[in-house]
């Protein structure tokens, strides 16, 4: 009856021989992540393009469309360039609260979440290029701009999926662009002898942003309008910012030389990136004229 039982136990006590024995075997170490680096950064013109195009520091957006540049350079990660997971670009004003975090807008910030990876010239760096569509109403920080005191600012940020690196020491310019959509002519129509334009029938001319500075304009006419038989003298024309006739005391008499008309129209923002105001012309039609009338009327952009 006993020799049973003591076999039992000695099974038992291999069983916990065995499981000791695995317990004290060796136990691997984990490699450390080394974080990856950007290495340099460039404005471009280009896809990949190495040379920074915009050397003097001032980017200047396209009038009533979209620039478009890239943040171009190297990024490292010396695990191997198969590491890097990401690059971020980001294009912002300096004076954006929020910094690279920032969310996208077409005046203060331009994000891309993704960048182009490429190749790069040895296992442990790549080649990023991200594409920047700057819009024509971006902030100005020239001397002459918006924000005269502040710049803007090209983020660049890697990641390897454990570890991040940024880098924000590149700093541009944005140029100030003047410049306003005006109709081509302004066409009073058909008019009978002696007749004078009211409220109801004068000329409406509108001007839109097209840049991204807050303008005014200023108008002339050099002389009056010559006729197929006769002419309109320029005391017969005259402007005004309200919709008014030609006989009302807020309508102004043109003149040979450029008057600013405090037009005043503003900044573009997302939701109104092209904001307008109208002029107003009004004519009164001498009695001694006939046929068609041409001439020339001026209308010039300036800040405001």
């Amino acid at each position: 009856m006993k020799y049973p039982v003591a076999i039992a136990a000695f099974g038992a006590l291999l069983i916990g021989i065995a499981a000791a024995f695995s317990l004290n075997g060796p136990v691997a170490e984990a490699q450390a992540n080394t974080p990856p680096t950007v290495v340099s950064v460039v404005t471009s013109n280009t896809l990949n393009g190495t040379t920074d195009n915009y050397p003097g520091g001032s980017v200047t957006p396209m009038a009533g469309g979209t620039k478009t540049i890239y943040l171009n350079g190297i990024v490292e990660d010396l695990d191997g360039a198969s590491m890097i997971t990401n690059v971020r670009g980001v294009f912002y004003r300096s004076g954006v609260g929020s910094g690279s975090a920032c969310a996208a807008t077409g005046i203060d910030c331009f994000v891309r979440p993704t960048c182009g990876l490429y190749a790069g010239a040895t296992a442990y760096q790549k080649v990023y290029s991200c594409e920047i569509d700057i819009s024509y109403y971006a902030d100005s920080t020239d001397a002459s701009g918006r924000y005269p005191s502040e710049n803007w600012v090209a983020h660049v940020e890697v990641t390897d999926g454990t570890d991040t690196a940024q880098d924000s020491s590149l700093t541009k310019e944005m140029s100030s662009i003047l410049s306003l959509v005006v109709p081509g002519n302004i066409n009073f129509g058909n008019h009978s002898i002696g007749d004078v334009t009211t409220a109801g029938n004068n000329v409406e001319v509108s001007i839109s942003q097209s840049g991204n500075v807050n303008a005014d304009v200023e108008i002339s006419m050099p002389s009056g309008l010559a006729c197929a038989s006769g002419s309109i003298p320029r005391s017969n024309f005259k402007w005004s910012l309200s919709d008014v006739g030609f006989g009302s005391g807020s309508a102004n008499a043109l003149t040979g030389s450029p008057v600013d008309t405090n037009l005043d129209v503003a900044y573009g923002t997302d939701v109104a990136p092209a904001p307008s105001k109208t002029l107003y012309f009004n004519v009164s039609i001498p009695d001694s004229i006939g046929g068609s009338c041409t001439g020339m009327t001026t209308i010039s952009a300036i800040s405001h």
